[in-house]
C-alpha cells in the first residue's frame, strides 16, 4: 500500500478564513503536506511548519462559536513532566465551546494544577459536564509514541 497518497495536513490559514467568513468548514481545508517550513511572525526563515498555541486555541474557539465542529479529536504530543501545556488549554478550550473533546494524551490525565493540586483530570470532566459534553480518554491507555 502507497502511505503517501495519505500524508495530508489541515491549512490551518483556509480553516480561519473559512470560520471567520462564515463559511462551513468541510474538505477543501485538507490539503497535501507540505514540505516542512518554519512559521513565525515577521521572519523569512523556512525549515518546518510550527503554529503558535494562541493560533490553534483561536480556531478551536472559532469552531465552537460559529458550530462548524461539534468534536475534537487531540494527539498533541506533550511533556508529561512538564506543564500540560499547550494540550490542557486546548481541551479546555474545546469543553467551554461545547466541544466533544477525545484525547490520546496522558498529560491530562496525571497533571496536577499548581494551585490546588487536584488532577486536571476532575477539571476537565466537570467542564464537560457543565457543557453538556463528553472529555473521552479510551486511547490515552497506549498510545504508541515515540
Amino acid at each position: 500500500m502507497d502511505n503517501a497518497k495519505y500524508e495530508n495536513e489541515i491549512d490551518l490559514e483556509l480553516a480561519l478564513q473559512k470560520a471567520e467568513g462564515g463559511e462551513s468548514i468541510d474538505h477543501t481545508i485538507v490539503v497535501p503536506k507540505q514540505p516542512p517550513r518554519l512559521f513565525r511572525r515577521g521572519s523569512s526563515d523556512i525549515s518546518e511548519t510550527t503554529y503558535e498555541e494562541d493560533e490553534v486555541i483561536d480556531l478551536v474557539t472559532m469552531l465552537c462559536q460559529t458550530k462548524a465542529a461539534n468534536i475534537m479529536v487531540e494527539a498533541i504530543n506533550s511533556n508529561p513532566r512538564g506543564n500540560g501545556e499547550p494540550v490542557i488549554s486546548l481541551i479546555k478550550e474545546a469543553l467551554k465551546g461545547g466541544m466533544h473533546v477525545v484525547s490520546a494524551n496522558k498529560t491530562p490525565l496525571a497533571h496536577c494544577d499548581d494551585i490546588n493540586f487536584q488532577e486536571v483530570y476532575w477539571e476537565l470532566q466537570e467542564l464537560a459536564a457543565q457543557n453538556s459534553v463528553k472529555y473521552l480518554h479510551e486511547s490515552a491507555v497506549m498510545d504508541g509514541g515515540k
